[in-house]
């Protein structure tokens, strides 16, 4: 789905790991911040070795109004939420204003959130 996100603007490097943890192990990005939503970020403790994912990158979560983070930062987005659209979806109601069209249509083709 990233791929189909970002479409058109260029080549999108998917990481081969299948859990965080994996890819920060060993400080390949060194003093990186790894940034996730405040969603994410309620669940982090239930991720694969979230104390072995802190070790390597410092947390860094965006808010939206009303969310507390560990580093927090302010950033421009569209007002929706990932939980919004997997909803929506599970309603069978439209999603196009939410999501790019090719995004969409994984969403459509696979069956996802239903």
């Amino acid at each position: 789905m990233a791929e189909a996100a970002f479409e058109g603007l260029g080549e999108v490097v998917l990481d081969p790991h299948p859990y965080t943890v994996d890819a920060v192990r060993g400080g390949r990005f060194g003093d990186a911040y790894f940034i996730v939503g405040a969603d994410q970020a309620a669940e982090f403790e239930n991720w694969k070795d979230p104390g072995e994912i802190l070790r390597w990158v410092q947390l860094a979560v965006g808010t939206r109004s009303g969310h507390e983070g560990a580093v927090t930062f302010d950033f421009e987005s569209p007002d929706i939420s990932g939980t919004e659209i997997r909803e929506r979806v599970a309603r069978g109601e439209p999603i196009d204003d939410l999501v790019p069209p090719p995004v969409a249509r994984i969403i459509e083709e696979r069956g996802l959130y239903r």
